[in-house]
């Protein structure tokens, strides 16, 4: 009996457990989500075996595990790729080539989507509208046009002609802006991006892009507010000093200029003459000195504002008659004048002496800065006290830009751009001025770097000179440096170059004269020649636009060691200036009078003035490591 009742439960046990629902132990697949990304990429379509739809506002898609994942544009396939959490554009198919770099196909779909993004503007994210996909449903991209190199002109054009025709808010993006967005992107997503580069010089460029901070906005003007909804973009890269290793980490200092400023128009108080102006929507604004940390990726990990005896200066001009003054009146954002700061200062450089003291120069007066690490100012030097009263002759806003100490402990400061003494030589002198100053005995020399005027201007006999513009300068040795040079050159193009610039034979022009005028008026190399002065001698070692660099202004240049430099922009706070109702696109060419009316204007029209964002291109700060095959002092 005993036997049959546990025969009987086995038995009831074994139909229980056929009788039971298998799916009630196995787990569903978990749906996951994904970003696409070029920054985040909303409004695309995507398409699984399981999932499809738009992705959202940021730039979200659904998958499940191993599935692959379509994207499109109405009928243009842009790509497709097994699910990921992060999916950038190069993990697309044949998103890279076989020699593992990005494929001309991923650039091609980076200008394409940063081209039909409904604001052109890829930073804040892409998005695609519904109106454009309805536009794009019967449109199609072969393989062959996505690998084209002249995927613009061949393709895109007539592409974003028709959808502008059809009253839809598109723009042809070029495809360098492209790329450099796509490398952010990655950069941004995984720390940084090392790029291999098989040339004579260079053997490697690590980029960095350095995370945001921003500047409050503190007026009322509700289209700033608009357009800088988390106020103005923090600018640290007018200067940059390698402080050495912490650990793992490359740790640098960094510093930023006056602050948030802008470009305007001359302003004239009654029957006074006009003066120049600039814009500053944020007075209340203090230069800044950073701290950058480099990891795998890049951290500000703190900010010290500049300051004597711990009260803040300001980056405002200096008061009209007083020493340094570039004679420059502020201005609001309104175009009204506002007060004006002795103790302004517009910094540019950054240098450490072995005392631990850091030093930085500025482009009003020019003055030499030396402060601690906390940003408390210990001395400043100035034109015709403790510097060379001939420095105050530079061009307004061109006055010192670079600035580093030599082993020996020498500082040397680098004027921006030709002096314009008496108003009369800046476009035809020969050289700039590179101020040495023994911070022991305060005594001073003063050297030149040369200006080859046919880098600047077509025909020689009309020299543009004043176009050069110096960014930074860093010792290699007590006689070598290395310099970046600047600005739009003969070929109507803005080139960043670095130059190896040797003084050993250099003379001190201090106190140095021709025909009883200062050297800037001499117009002939051979007259300086004749007169027994040698000018400092340069080498052009090599482009940065060559390798991709798009910003105008590299400022910051480090030494790491004989072979590796870093190379840091100034994004000019995010800044643009736009006017309307009129044909001038110059604000410096309109005068501003104290009602606020701006001329010359059109008939009827009012002029108007507004800060807006600067170019796409610009706004990032970007910290480039860059590696090359010899000793940087032996190229």
């Amino acid at each position: 009996m005993y036997k049959k009742s546990v025969l009987a439960m086995l038995i009831c046990s074994t139909l229980a457990a056929c009788n039971s629902n298998d799916h009630d132990s196995v787990a569903s697949p978990t749906v996951q989500t994904g970003v696409l990304l070029d920054s985040a990429v909303a409004g695309i379509q995507y398409k699984t075996t399981t999932q499809q739809g738009v992705t959202n506002a940021q730039g979200e898609f659904q998958y499940l595990a191993g599935e692959s994942v379509v994207f499109s544009m109405g009928g243009i396939v842009l790509g497709d790729s097994q699910g990921a959490t992060k999916l950038l554009l190069k993990q697309l198919n044949k998103g890279m080539d076989n020699n593992g770099k990005l494929s001309q196909r991923s650039i091609n779909r980076a200008v394409l989507l940063q081209s039909l993004d409904s604001d052109a503007d890829a930073h804040n994210g892409i998005q695609l509208s519904p109106a454009l996909l309805e536009a794009l449903k019967n449109k199609t991209l072969t393989e062959n046009e996505f690998d084209a190199t002249n995927f613009n002109s061949a393709t895109l054009s007539a592409l974003v002609t028709e959808l502008q025709g059809k009253g839809l808010t598109v723009a042809m993006i070029d495809d360098k802006i492209a790329l450099d967005h796509l490398l952010q992107t990655e950069a941004n997503t995984k720390g940084h991006v090392t790029q291999t580069i098989n040339d004579a010089l260079i053997s490697s460029i690590q980029r960095f892009v350095v995370p945001n901070r921003y500047v409050d906005y503190k007026g009322v003007d509700s289209t700033i507010k608009a357009q800088f909804p988390q106020g103005f973009l923090l600018a640290v890269g007018s200067g940059l000093y390698f402080n050495g290793k912490e650990g793992d980490a490359l740790t640098f200092y960094a510093i930023t200029d006056r602050g948030p400023n802008g470009d305007s128009p001359k302003y004239k108080n009654g029957d006074a003459a006009a003066v120049a102006t600039k814009t500053f929507p944020a007075p209340h604004f203090t230069p800044t000195l950073a701290k950058i940390s480099i990891t795998d990726k890049a951290e500000i990990t703190s900010l010290k504002p500049l300051n004597n005896n711990g009260v803040n200066i300001s980056g405002l001009p200096i008061p009209n008659g007083t020493i340094g003054s570039s004679g420059e009146t502020p201005l609001n954002e309104k175009l009204v004048p506002i007060t004006t700061d002795i103790n302004g200062l517009d910094s540019e450089a950054l240098a450490k002496d072995s005392a631990g003291n850091l030093w930085t120069c500025d482009e009003y007066g020019p003055f030499i800065v030396k402060m601690d690490t906390n940003g408390k100012i210990l001395k400043k030097y100035s034109p015709s006290i403790e510097l060379p009263a001939i420095l105050a002759q530079r061009q307004a806003n061109r006055g010192c830009e670079g600035l580093t100490i030599t082993p020996n402990g020498n500082v040397y400061a680098l004027i921006q751009s030709t002096l314009d003494v008496d108003g009369k030589t800046k476009a035809k002198a020969l050289f700039t001025r590179i101020v040495e100053l023994n911070p022991t005995t305060g005594a001073t020399k003063m050297f030149g770097y040369p200006i080859v005027a046919a880098d600047y201007a077509t025909d020689v006999s009309k020299p543009k000179n004043n176009k050069a513009k110096l960014g930074d300068i860093v010792a290699l040795n007590n006689t070598q440096f290395l310099v970046i040079e600047q600005g739009e050159f003969a070929d109507g193009k803005i080139h960043n170059y670095v130059y190896l610039l040797d003084l050993a034979n250099a003379t001190d022009l201090s106190a140095k004269k021709v025909d009883a005028k200062e050297l800037e008026y001499v117009t002939k190399l051979s007259d300086l020649t004749s007169a027994q002065i040698v000018l400092g001698s340069k080498k052009r070692l090599f482009d940065l636009k060559d390798y991709g660099w798009l910003a105008e202004k590299a400022e910051g240049l480090a030494l790491i060691d004989s072979k590796t430099i870093a190379i840091i922009n100034d994004n000019d706070f995010g800044l643009g200036v736009k006017l309307s109702n009129t044909t001038e696109t110059d604000p410096t060419a309109l005068t501003v009078d104290n009602n606020g009316v701006m001329t010359p204007a059109e008939a009827n029209k009012v002029v108007g003035y507004q800060l807006v964002k600067g170019k796409v291109e610009e706004r990032a700060t970007q910290l480039w490591i860059i590696k090359t095959k010899t000793d940087l002092s032996k190229m």
